[in-house]
């Protein structure tokens, strides 16, 4: 599914100019709202998963990992399905004028450098796509950011406080990733949910938010049974922004909570492993962190973000012997297009 995100990137921008160049020959002519570009990768999307699961499904059965499939299959339906909502609502109330539109669309494409898991002293390197959308409906803020889509309630207008949910991504953790992970299970987690709450002081932004992760841990050996968990994270926040032309900074810093589910799914050693003895991870503080937004504007449509976090594993999420290193440094870079 990637690469069709990816497809979709590098074919926007591309029509999007040469559809613009073309329409400017015509005395009368339309704009091009960004909803046809939504609908386009829909139907992309919904053709591939079509193609793809029908492949594939035969394979996990096979293989008895079914459960694992649906959860991709369930993922990628809420992301699209939020996104065929959007694309259907932007003809109702999008304004094109630059001055008072009511939607702000970003793509582009960069790469990623983060922890193979937490606790790993082990990185990956990947290339992920960057879609940003907002569109505000009086009070309402429907938006994509990367691997989250939600809405968001702001009342601004008479008190600095905002409420969202919404859907994101989640992280799966393959035993086969390292030698640390023998004989560990494989976490499957394809989704998580997430509530917040914002308050934006003059002085500095405060935040708080509540992440559910459903998490199924698999064992490869018979013997050993596989089990579900409700797992929490709770990040409390504050930060602040800067705009200075052509740049936009957001710092922040702040600690996040686990409840017991989430402890045990991750940092727990329920069997016995040819290198560690048993380890119960209970609930606790889970870390603290920092970090940084950097955008900088090349032109009015073009731009670049560099976004940098440093995590440090507290409780017993660091005294899990699974846990290689208790610093955690990620980072990502994008280059995108303004619409």
């Amino acid at each position: 599914m990637k690469w069709i995100l990816l497809a979709n990137v590098i074919a926007w921008p591309l029509a999007y100019v040469v559809m613009t160049r073309w329409l400017q020959n015509f005395a009368y002519r339309i704009t091009i709202a960004p909803w046809i570009f939504f609908v386009s990768a829909i139907v992309a999307f919904h053709i591939a998963l079509i193609t793809v699961s029908g492949r594939t499904m035969e394979e996990k059965l096979m293989k008895q990992q079914y459960v694992t499939h649906m959860n991709t299959i369930i993922k990628m339906s809420f992301m699209i399905l939020f996104m065929f909502i959007m694309g259907g609502t932007v003809p109702l109330f999008a304004d094109d004028h630059e001055d008072k539109r009511n939607w702000e669309l970003l793509i582009g494409g960069g790469g990623s450098i983060s922890p193979k898991y937490s606790g790993s002293d082990e990185v990956s390197i990947i290339p992920i796509p960057l879609i940003v959308a907002h569109y505000e409906i009086h009070y309402l803020d429907f938006f994509v950011e990367g691997e989250e889509a939600g809405v968001s309630l702001k009342f601004e207008n008479t008190i600095p406080v905002s409420l969202s949910t919404g859907i994101g991504l989640g992280e799966d953790r393959e035993n086969d990733d390292g030698d640390v992970l023998k004989r560990t299970p494989n976490l499957e987690n394809s989704y998580r949910l997430f509530g917040g709450l914002q308050v934006s002081l003059p002085f500095v932004d405060i935040s708080s938010t509540v992440n559910y992760f459903p998490i199924t841990a698999n064992y490869d050996e018979i013997d050993r049974l596989d089990k579900d968990y409700n797992g929490m994270l709770v990040d409390g926040e504050v930060g602040k922004e800067w705009f200075r032309i052509p740049f936009i900074v957001n710092v922040s810093t702040g600690v996040s909570w686990m409840n017991s589910a989430y402890a045990e799914a991750n940092y727990s050693v329920n069997y016995e492993t040819d290198r560690f003895n048993l380890f119960k991870a209970k609930s606790g503080m889970h870390d603290v962190h920092v970090a940084t937004r950097v955008t900088m504007m090349f032109s009015e449509r073009l731009g670049t973000i560099f976004m940098g976090k440093g995590t440090y594993l507290l409780g017993d999420a660091a005294d899990s012997p699974l846990t290689q290193n208790t610093f955690q440094p990620s980072g990502k870079m994008f280059l995108f297009y303004r619409f």
